[in-house]
């Protein structure tokens, strides 16, 4: 885990917030330090509660804010008594249940302002039955012969993996669905994983030598990337092979610098970190297949911009879960840590970016190519509001988002995920 240089009270873990006690050895010089301490922690606490709240009033739409006014109403009330508590009285009071409030509440704005921007609408998104595609995993799992330390984990992650390249992809053929569904099952049984750095490592060098990977999943991931020249172009499907690798190679990287200070002037290394471990660009390929796109030039230009709107909208999605887990290895704190700005500044500094990629990509697509786009937009910010693993449902009224009665839960196999997928 990184070494963090943010300020910003959320970007702490409670342990390191908590003041010093005042104990019976403590000097007179050291209680008044300790109270000065205090008090400047829970002025800090009440600024970073105020930016929470000018993000919620600026961000939300007039019939948004309105439906949530309540609930917005009682964090803030909520937060500020725990405060004034916590001034009067820091030996009572937790900062726990304040900053799950907190996060609950700026997570909530962040979505709500990141869909108005966009102007994604999903209530309209339908899926369809998975069941032909759960069993053709099936079929292929049963084959490679996994060894795996629970069935019923590993069926988790087949129905997640089938509903998310249904709900996402599922304007394509089927046996390109199959493809993916098989790349993102792998994709996060590798992330969820203890896997070997060496083999992590040696996966590109070995990929290209045709020899066997050193885990049995890696073997499993080549031959999937070997048959994505059966459903996309040559160059997306290298592109795809290439993106891989890269979100391969940092998930060692990752583990062998986890003690790394990031440099303040190191202003470029957040974005250059979050694309390489995100698969953003394989996943961005993934929405033009070639029966339906064979002229690469329809859609080249925007897999820039799509690739990074597919991992920053992953970033605002995911905010809520890896905050409330400890997780500071990622985009926004990395982002927080080089740019001096406190995590709420850093997030709606995210949706933004979702919008102008957003914006971009519709200026440069036209035609089918721009349709199987915002399929594809729609289809993965709806994913996360019906996936548990996000936890949106815990923060947000769902419901208000999506049409209730088609709206399917799918499982993971896991709660979090280093590459942020």
């Amino acid at each position: 885990m990184y070494a963090l240089n943010s300020t910003s009270k959320l970007s702490q873990s409670p342990a390191q917030r908590q003041s010093r006690p005042v104990t019976a050895g403590t000097s007179i010089s050291e209680v008044g330090m300790h109270s000065v301490r205090h008090v400047k922690s829970n002025l800090h606490f009440v600024w970073d509660s105020l930016t929470v709240f000018r993000h919620i009033r600026d961000s939300d739409s007039a019939f948004h804010y309105n439906r949530d006014l309540n609930g917005i109403e009682k964090t803030w009330k909520h937060a500020m008594t725990k405060s004034i508590m916590r001034l009067a009285h820091p030996e009572d009071c937790s900062l726990t249940v304040v900053d799950q409030l907190s996060i609950a509440a700026l997570s909530r704005a962040a979505v709500h302002k990141m869909m108005d921007l966009t102007n994604i609408s999903v209530r309209d998104v339908r899926t369809h039955p998975a069941g032909e595609l759960v069993q053709s995993i099936r079929e292929t799992l049963a084959r490679w012969n996994l060894q795996v330390e629970a069935p019923e984990k590993l069926e988790q992650y087949i129905l997640f993996s089938a509903q998310m390249a249904k709900t996402v992809y599922g304007y394509l053929k089927t046996d390109v669905q199959l493809q993916i569904a098989l790349y993102t099952f792998l994709a996060f049984r590798i992330d969820d994983l203890v896997l070997d750095n060496g083999a992590a490592e040696e996966f590109a060098t070995r990929l290209c030598a045709g020899k066997p990977q050193l885990d049995p999943l890696l073997d499993c991931l080549a031959e999937v990337l070997e048959h994505m020249v059966d459903c996309y172009l040559p160059y997306a499907a290298q592109a795809i092979i290439v993106s891989t690798i890269q979100a391969l190679n940092f998930t060692a990287f990752d583990k062998d610098t986890e003690s790394m200070v990031l440099h303040g002037s190191a202003i470029s290394f957040p974005q250059y970190r979050r694309m390489a471990n995100g698969a953003g660009e394989a996943y961005a390929f993934f929405a033009w297949d070639k029966f339906t796109f064979p002229d690469v030039r329809s859609f080249v230009q925007a897999v820039p911009d799509v690739s990074r709107w597919f991992c920053y909208v992953n970033d605002v999605f995911s905010f809520y879960k890896e905050e409330l887990a400890g997780e500071r290895n990622n985009y926004v704190h990395d982002l927080s840590t080089v740019t001096g700005k406190d995590i709420s500044t850093v997030l709606f500094d995210v949706v933004e970016d979702v919008a102008s990629t957003t914006q971009r990509a519709r200026a440069v697509l036209k035609g089918h190519a721009l349709d199987a786009m915002e399929k594809f937009m729609q289809g993965y910010t709806y994913f996360f509001f019906i996936a548990p693993r996000y936890k949106v449902n815990h923060y947000l009224d769902v419901e208000s988002f999506i049409a209730v009665p088609n709206a399917r839960a799918p499982t993971s196999g896991g709660g979090s995920s280093s590459s942020h997928l």
